[in-house]
């Protein structure tokens, strides 16, 4: 039996009201065949919606893998080219010698993609594989994206499903999730990031992984391919030497990543994790807005890895209070109103309207977002912003303030992702600036540009 969870939980709780590189808004303990305990944030706690789980995917991805490995429709030694034609790309001579497993394993030898080389390219088989050769595949611990994506490849060209659908069919559906959504591309389901999936439905992928493949009686995946994805298949030779990195783990399996302390994980950016203690056949799952993983692994360790006995003169409840206080909401002064065209910007902004009851602005696609100006609450609204890869509608809490009579400010908490964006709008000198910023992200950085009316 797990013991002193309460005691666990009050610690870690009252340590992470200090952290503030940490901005956790789910957290659950969970065991075989329960959630022990789950906490989610407000203002997320008002829906059941899907969030984006970024690399969680490249897990996933292998678990389908394992799928056909259990079937015996490939083998973790097939080279790649069994698989995949290459033959009308320029490819380095290696590439032939990359097998099935060294794409689970991050150890294909070729150099790495970037996310502005996928937005221009868009052909991404031709992108990995024409990529240098910089080591002897096998051999050194790279992190791909796209390695992962041509996993997806090859179970389309195995199954000639997409690795959506067949996802769904093998795991998903027997397991009643039916949250997923995907970023898909042309042909294929992307394998390297993009899964969207309600906490709930992230909780129970835990449960399969603490029951080594099995769920609700359910055979999902053979115990055989669970215990290779969660052991050590190759050490992340770059990390070594470097700081911060002791509680992360400097080594890998199957798609997924294998602590000190015999633990491993699934995770995705900004602090999406599903984190397996088989020693306690305990799960942590997490869905952040941004975090310092190594940090956070540290207090896992700390109080859910260890023994832990230590004595807190607090009530839980008294812990939880300081992470679900509302927004404070300030007074307001007279609003810019009008009609105001952008000029350049790195969001391709276009317009934007301000009246007496919401801010309206148009993108490049002519799609208009809409914010409504309420000074006494924060509201709760869809509007566009990118999610994984693709920019779309996604649902929003908003709070809309003054910080002082020339500042407007509009946070936008998108609550199918971690991004919070704040979109200020500054009178000075008889003109209207507006200040573009977000949290974390791949693809943005703050700006501030003129708009003209």
């Amino acid at each position: 039996m797990y013991k002193n969870l309460n005691l666990r939980l009050t610690g870690f709780f009252n340590e992470m009201k200090n952290c503030h590189d940490i901005d956790m808004s789910h957290f659950a303990v969970i065991d075989k065949n329960d959630t022990l305990f789950k906490f989610v944030k407000y203002p997320y706690s008002h829906d059941s919606y899907s969030k984006t789980v970024f690399s969680i995917t490249k897990s996933i991805t292998s678990l389908a893998i394992g799928i056909l490995y259990d079937e015996h429709k490939i083998s973790l030694d097939d080279y790649v080219t069994k698989y995949i034609d290459l033959s009308s790309y320029k490819i380095n001579p290696a590439v032939n010698r990359i097998k099935v497993k060294h794409l689970l394993t991050m150890t294909s030898g070729l150099e790495k993609e970037s996310v502005i080389e996928m937005k221009k390219e868009l052909d991404w088989v031709k992108l990995f594989f024409e990529k240098n050769q910089l080591f002897e595949p096998g051999s050194y611990y790279q992190y791909s994206s796209l390695s992962t994506h041509m996993l997806s490849v090859i179970i389309t060209n195995i199954t000639q499903k997409k690795l959506k659908d067949f996802v769904r069919e093998k795991i998903f559906e027997p397991m009643d999730i039916l949250s997923d959504q995907w970023f898909e591309t042309k042909d294929y389901t992307f394998g390297g990031f993009g899964l969207a999936i309600a906490f709930d439905d992230l909780i129970k992928v835990g449960k399969l992984m603490l029951n080594q493949g099995e769920f609700n009686g359910k055979r999902i995946v053979s115990k055989e391919y669970i215990k290779m994805a969660s052991s050590i298949q190759t050490l992340k030779q770059s990390y070594f030497g470097l700081p911060n990195t002791d509680y992360i783990g400097r080594a890998y399996g199957l798609s997924f990543h294998i602590m000190p302390n015999g633990t491993y994980r699934m995770d995705g950016a900004f602090g999406q994790i599903v984190y397996m203690i088989p020693k306690y056949d305990i799960g942590i799952i997490t869905m952040s807005e941004s975090i310092n993983f190594e940090r956070m692994f540290y207090l896992f360790d700390k109080y859910f890895v260890n023994e832990y006995d230590e004595k807190l003169n607090l009530e839980m409840n008294e812990v939880l209070d300081i992470f679900n206080v509302k927004y404070d909401i300030k007074p307001t002064y007279k609003l810019p109103l009008g009609e105001y065209q952008f000029t350049n910007n790195t969001l391709n902004l276009k317009k934007i309207i301000i009246n007496e009851k919401e801010v309206l602005i148009k993108d490049e696609f002519d799609q208009i977002s809409k914010f409504e100006l309420n000074f006494e609450k924060d509201t709760f609204g869809e509007s566009y912003f990118v999610r994984s890869y693709d920019w779309m509608k996604l649902k929003h809490n908003l709070q809309t303030y003054f910080i002082d009579e020339n500042t407007l400010v509009l946070k936008v908490r998108y609550l199918e992702t971690p991004y919070i964006v704040t979109y200020t709008l500054k009178n000075e000198n008889n003109e209207l600036k507006f200040i573009f910023d977000v949290n974390v992200n791949f693809y943005y950085q703050k700006f501030t540009t003129t708009l003209k009316k």
